[in-house]
């Protein structure tokens, strides 16, 4: 009876594992010059909802940016320089916005 129970929890989860990517690359970003940067770059390793969420001045943009680069990012610099600007245009402290609803 257990076996049974932990058959269809493992299905479960396997089903939810398996749909996250499709749930992720349904995103979408502000309409902007840098989109399509931050959209091919950032989601290769998380959702954009890491990127909606969060409203850093250009600073704490510059800072995130940064930080994924270091962790593997592949940008150059002027890909840098463009995400940066985009994300604290779009995502700053007060922008408020946050992606588009699916």
């Amino acid at each position: 009876m257990w076996e049974n129970c932990l058959r269809g929890i493992f299905a479960v989860t396997l089903c939810t594992i398996a749909f996250l990517p499709m749930t992720a690359a349904a995103q979408t970003l502000a309409p902007g010059q840098g989109a399509d940067v931050v959209e091919d770059n950032c989601q290769n390793c998380h959702g954009l909802d890491h990127i909606t969420n969060a409203h850093h001045d250009a600073d704490g943009w510059r800072a995130v940016v940064s930080d994924m680069i270091g962790r593997g990012a592949t940008l150059t610099d002027d890909q840098e320089a463009q995400v940066v600007a985009y994300l604290a245009s779009h995502y700053g402290p007060s922008s408020g916005a946050t992606s588009p609803p699916k």
